[in-house]
């Protein structure tokens, strides 16, 4: 199947909230087929014309041929306009969050009474840690977002 645009559960893009798209190996393919191509030429990137963080779908609709070039330049004007239009957005501190939310940080994890605020991390997201050593945050819509390799990023 191709050209429907499918998401993964649970997963938001962090500038934007929206949900995060899953990339269709068989949509790139269609795309490549409408212009007469069985692969991707040298030197040429596959863009989405509304990108993915921002609402756009995986759907061959959607896409067109760039060179790298062009790609890097489209893809750095497109990320400070996003930046611009959500520029007012601020992650809330820990606080914010259970009070935004109505949450109890006990009652996160059943069972795990010990889930703490580790701090904030490089985006200013409040940052949770469970007894079991998972760190999460919550995006836009109050859901827990689990992290994996971010931690790193965490300022103590």
């Amino acid at each position: 199947m191709f050209g429907k645009t499918e998401y993964y559960y649970s997963q938001f893009y962090t500038t934007t909230g929206l949900p995060k798209v899953k990339r269709s190996y068989l949509n790139k393919k269609a795309f490549l087929e409408e212009l007469g191509l069985e692969e991707l030429p040298d030197g040429y990137h596959i863009d989405h014309k509304t990108p993915l963080y921002d609402g756009g779908t995986d759907d061959p609709s959607n896409m067109q041929l760039l060179t790298v070039e062009e790609h890097l330049k489209k893809t750095n004007f497109d990320r400070k306009k996003i930046r611009k239009k959500h520029s007012n957005f601020k992650y809330p501190t820990e606080d914010e969050y259970l009070k935004t939310y109505n949450l109890n940080i006990t009652n996160l994890y059943p069972g795990n009474t010990d889930a703490a605020y580790s701090g904030l991390d490089s985006l200013g997201r409040a940052i949770f840690r469970t007894a079991s050593g998972r760190y999460f945050y919550f995006n836009r819509k109050g859901e827990e977002e689990l992290l994996i390799d971010e931690i790193q990023s965490i300022e103590k």
